[in-house]
């Protein structure tokens, strides 16, 4: 079978296929055993105010219904950057947003991803959507994704993040990150909550 024959197979599989056999071979990097709702990632979207004009950038898309939310709240393509760890998740995204510019690799190395995939000029995100498991990765890997989104957040810079924890949590995996909304999405099974956090310090300079 060619490339071509390979790009035709992954579009044409299931989105629920795609992510069910993710998760049976990484359960702890996907963190949940079904995709997030359409009522989830809409209400994820929400927190984008429309005519929003600046750099989107999407953490854990999986097979991309937050993508598809935030793209129907009248994102450009051009605004959202999606990266995604996952290779085959990664193919599929960019089979089903050719438009999008889809980066294969892991939050971790955020600031190098970036920087290579759109060069030096890159100076910073405005807002960060994120479906990462945060709460069962090793907290080690989480303050490594806390040290990129402290250098890459624009003052006044958004994160936004979902969690299936409902219990209060005012400072969030963030601590630099002051919180500003939450709402929980009842509708979304599990139930979940989508916390916003803004950053209030100014952007660690680009050397």
């Amino acid at each position: 079978m060619d490339h071509r024959s390979h790009s035709s197979a992954r579009s044409n599989t299931p989105s629920w296929m795609v992510f069910t056999r993710e998760w049976l071979a990484n359960p702890l990097s996907v963190g949940a055993a079904c995709p997030s709702s359409q009522k989830l990632a809409r209400r994820m979207a929400s927190f984008i105010p429309y005519g929003f004009r600046g750099t989107i950038v999407e953490l854990g898309a999986g097979t991309g219904v937050v993508t598809a939310a935030l793209l129907e709240r009248g994102i450009d393509s051009d605004q959202l950057i999606v990266v995604e760890r996952s290779f085959e998740l990664g193919q599929f995204l960019k089979n089903r947003f050719p438009s999008l510019t889809v980066i294969h690799g892991d939050a971790v190395f955020l600031d190098d991803l970036l920087r290579r995939h759109l060069g030096n000029e890159f100076r910073g995100v405005d807002s960060v959507v994120s479906s990462l498991p945060l709460k069962s990765l090793p907290a080690a890997t989480v303050q490594a994704i806390g040290r990129q989104l402290d250098r890459l957040l624009v003052s006044r810079g958004q994160f936004i993040q979902f969690t299936y924890d409902l219990r209060p949590d005012p400072s969030g995996p963030f601590p630099p990150l002051s919180k500003c909304a939450s709402k929980i999405v009842w509708q979304n099974f599990p139930p979940a909550r989508v916390d916003v956090f803004e950053r209030r310090t100014p952007q660690v300079s680009f050397t």
